[in-house]
């Protein structure tokens, strides 16, 4: 290592940035303390030590870096002593200042732990260790970016602070555990979340007993009030985040994280709060069955309404508490009403019906219409072991066509090639002058259309080999699973489900009906046909027996004429099962 210059005044300058790209970095006591060493050894004078705590990776972020620069250009220093390059510059603009600080002698040296530049050194090697640098940081922003957007596609929220009562645990994404659980907090702020629920309590009330409880954010600090309504506005809690995806759209993601509150609980709070905590209308709120059904007398399509009311405990008034919280009778304050009654439902009706040009005038809750989808999903449901040994069936049948269908298939694959063997020789006859073109033409037609039906053949012998089995089994998990993942699913999975039964259900006088696939009748018809003619169970016990059908082979003769059944109908239908 050269020895610099004795005549020159050092500032020694050390940062350490929160941020990811320097958390490898030494700290800053670190920094200063290995310079010093390194300046007693090679005998450099420092005028001052300058450190601060800021991020490189943008121009003018750095209100020190940028004082020491003009206090450079003043005079006060001509050199610069720091742990590396890229403690002075991790961005073009920064780096390009030092750098032609340099070449123009006003900073007439700069000395790292690596090695020194002075003006005329040849400043590529300078270019380089700053365009690393920068580089450096525009490849780490990339790869955290994908990390965030990767998180957030596994349902994880990927901000770096959570709400309180949650926390990230860091190493769980390679091991496949929970990313984000519960902390000390979480106990205390579900607390503070029934309290709220009461309608009892104000947000100052939640405020002081918040305080009280020793709730705290990660200072060590008592949350504010402001705080306390952000908090309570927050649907994470409720299992939801907001996520802007890749193309910049902006999502609501159903978390995978522990929620604390159920969503009605959450709207609950939102009517309670009032103005006081921003809308209390959620303007995102989802019908479920909005869109997939249609009058059964006008064809049009039927509509959802959300009706949130609730009874003042002061004058027994009923209101609607969508865009206000004030009773508008004797003006009562929700907030101030002794456990209010709120009703939250939602009802379906007939567009026409809206608009008074159609009969259907009733309008059906939300929970009955629920209930009589979930009956007709019990009516085609189908016990696990069923299912297994329907797959099982399914197989048996497609490896059974497969070889009986082979000779026929060669049988057809040879006419093919005697058709495209006689194409040729004709031609060539033709070639030579040993037919009129009148015939030429003729024969070729007749060989050509040949060949033309063959090949069809052939493609649609192949291509129901194919398909038909992918089908069934799409149905037959659907017909075990669809009963089950309807009660538990999200808004979502219930419309997917809904699609699947039919592109369109009909609604009259308050009755839902639907035209169900032919391909998931053929299964349930198998299912109680075998229960019955086989097993002697009546189909309700065989749905809740367990194993029951483990005892029967799958090339039983009953169950092999019923797969042929449901075969005939899964080549009948043109679309899969939305891959469910």
């Amino acid at each position: 290592m050269r020895t610099p210059p004795s005549d020159l005044k050092y500032f020694l300058y050390a940062r350490k940035s929160t941020e990811s790209e320097d958390r490898q970095a030494a700290s800053i006591e670190d920094q200063v303390s290995e310079m010093k060493r390194l300046a007693e050894r090679l005998g450099i004078q420092i005028a001052e030590v300058i450190t601060e705590s800021h991020s490189a990776k943008k121009p003018n972020n750095r209100p020190q870096f940028t004082k020491m620069m003009e206090r450079i250009h003043a005079g006060e220093a001509n050199a610069i002593l720091c742990w590396k390059l890229n403690r002075l510059a991790r961005n073009p603009i920064d780096g390009g200042l030092v750098s032609w600080s340099l070449q123009q002698g006003i900073i007439q040296h700069i000395q790292t732990f690596g090695g020194g530049f002075s003006p005329d050194d040849n400043v590529l090697l300078m270019q380089v260790e700053f365009g690393m640098a920068n580089q450096y940081v525009k490849d780490l922003s990339v790869d955290t970016k994908r990390g965030m957007r990767k998180k957030a596609e596994r349902g994880w929220y990927p901000a770096g602070v959570l709400p309180a009562g949650y926390e990230h645990r860091p190493s769980a994404s390679n091991t496949g555990e929970d990313e984000i659980v519960p902390n000390d907090d979480f106990s205390l702020v579900k607390n503070l979340w029934g309290k709220l629920l009461t309608g009892r309590y104000t947000i100052m009330d939640i405020k002081r007993e918040g305080d009280r409880i020793g709730l705290r954010n990660r200072k060590g600090q008592k949350y504010s009030k402001n705080n306390y309504y952000a908090m309570f506005a927050n649907e994470f809690y409720a299992g939801w985040f907001y996520w802007v995806d890749e193309n910049g759209v902006h999502q609501r993601v159903h978390g995978k994280h522990k929620a604390m509150i159920s969503e009605e609980e959450f709207r609950k709070v939102r009517i309670f709060l009032g103005n006081q905590g921003g809308k209390n209308r959620l303007v995102r709120y989802t019908f479920p069955f909005r869109g997939k059904m249609v009058c059964g007398e006008c064809a049009r399509m039927i509509t959802a309404e959300q009706k949130i009311q609730a009874r003042c405990t002061n004058c027994r008034h009923k209101f609607s508490i969508k865009h206000t919280n004030v009773c508008p009778q004797c003006e009562t304050v929700l907030q101030d009403m002794d456990s209010p009654h709120i009703v939250d439902r939602t009802y379906y009706i007939c567009v026409g019906a809206t608009k008074k040009i159609c009969s259907q005038r009733g309008a059906v809750e939300q929970g009955e219409l629920t209930k009589q989808i979930d009956q007709i999903l019990q009516n085609v449901s189908i016990p696990k072991s069923f299912h297994e040994w329907a797959v099982d069936a399914v197989k048996h049948v497609t490896e059974k066509d497969a070889v009986e269908d082979g000779a026929t298939l060669n049988v057809m694959r040879n006419r093919e090639s005697d058709l495209e063997q006689q194409l040729n020789e004709v031609t060539v006859m033709r070639a030579r002058q040993e037919i009129t073109p009148a015939h030429f033409s003729k024969t070729m037609a007749r060989i050509e259309k040949d060949l033309t039906d063959i090949r069809g053949e052939i493609g649609k012998m192949h291509k129901s080999k194919i398909d038909w089995g992918h089908i069934a089994n799409q149905y037959l998990t659907f017909a075990e699973t669809a009963q089950e993942r309807f009660e538990n699913g999200d808004t979502a999975t219930r419309k997917l489900i809904l699609e699947c039964i039919s592109p369109n259900l009909l609604l009259k006088d308050k009755k839902l009906s639907v035209v169900m696939p032919k391909p998931l009748l053929g299964v349930r018809s198998a299912f109680n046909v075998l229960s019955t003619d086989v097993l002697g169970l009546e189909p309700e016990k065989a749905l809740a027996g367990q194993g029951l059908f483990q005892r029967i082979e799958p090339s039983n003769t009953i169950g092999l004429r019923l797969v042929d059944d449901v075969r005939t109908y899964c080549l009948s239908v043109q679309v899969n099962l939305f891959g469910i």
